[in-house]
């Protein structure tokens, strides 16, 4: 009987062990970067921990604030945005990493005015800000902004030449 208490034990230090060890590894991820739960989750089980306990650890993180949605949502929305990458490209990449729309919406408003500045940037670092003159030239130049991730609104407003957009 006494050799049966010492198995469960053990049991509930290996579990214990296991726990610390997906811990571990978990921070050293999070020391890189921030993480959406999702995509830490993943990290974690693509190295065959088990889901309970991996789960466990990440309750536990975000109980303790080490691992935030809110705070990857505002990192990776400035990382991308940087990169010259619009709402529209952003927003489904944040869905992909299992970011919930409230959060997203939250983040990511598709009109603000960041965003034409943006755009701006990213057309006068590509195009020397050269607006096109033929049809052709501008289709291309629209296709290339709308894979960058801008809708075709912020894209229109770019190429109209009004008063109002050389003020500012």
């Amino acid at each position: 009987m006494a050799g049966l208490d010492i198995d469960i034990a053990a049991a509930g230090t290996d579990e214990q062990r296991m726990r610390q060890r997906i811990r571990v590894k978990a921070m050293d991820l999070l020391a890189r970067r921030e993480y959406s739960r999702q995509e830490l989750r993943q990290r974690l089980l693509q190295r065959e921990y088990a889901a309970e306990l991996v789960e466990q650890v990440i309750t536990q993180l975000v109980g303790e604030g080490l691992l935030s949605d809110e705070r990857f949502v505002e990192s990776f929305v400035s990382s991308r945005m940087q990169r010259g990458q619009g709402p529209v490209r952003i927003r489904a990449e944040l869905r992909d990493r299992g970011i919930s729309e409230d959060l997203i919406e939250a983040w990511v408003d598709m009109r603000d005015p960041a965003w034409r500045i943006a755009l701006r940037d990213v057309h006068a670092r590509r195009y020397a800000g050269e607006m096109p003159t033929t049809l052709g030239e501008r289709a291309r130049q629209q296709r290339f902004l709308s894979y960058r991730g801008f809708t075709a609104e912020q894209i229109k407003s770019l190429f109209r030449q009004d008063v109002d957009d050389d003020v500012e």
